[in-house]
């Protein structure tokens, strides 16, 4: 049973999460889904700095496959918790994303 099998099988997010962060399981998309997930719960229930940490482990997971909204959330979490440094250069990733113009708007 491999690490993405691990983390999706764990029944609580915040326990899936730290198996993905210790996996080290970079590239591996499952790893970086849980985490994200685990980061946005966090952010939502206003634990900015727990957000932070798995949003910044998921992307750093995903490497240069981090998707707009990821770095979308993490750039949040950032700011949240008083790094608009990181924040605005998070952000200036997403601009740099080859298929953002291709994005349908809501």
């Amino acid at each position: 049973m491999g690490a993405a099998t691990l983390v999706a099988a764990a029944a609580d997010t915040g326990e899936a999460a730290e198996h993905a962060a210790r996996s080290g399981a970079i590239g591996d998309p499952q790893a970086v889904r849980v985490l994200a997930q685990a980061g946005r719960t966090a952010l939502r229930e206003g634990a900015i700095a727990r957000a932070k940490q798995r949003l910044l482990t998921a992307a750093e997971l995903a490497g240069s496959r981090a998707d707009a909204e990821l770095l979308m959330d993490l750039g949040e979490a950032l700011l949240d918790s008083g790094d608009g440094r990181g924040a605005i250069a998070t952000f200036r990733r997403v601009l740099e994303l080859p298929d953002l113009g291709d994005r349908p708007r809501s």
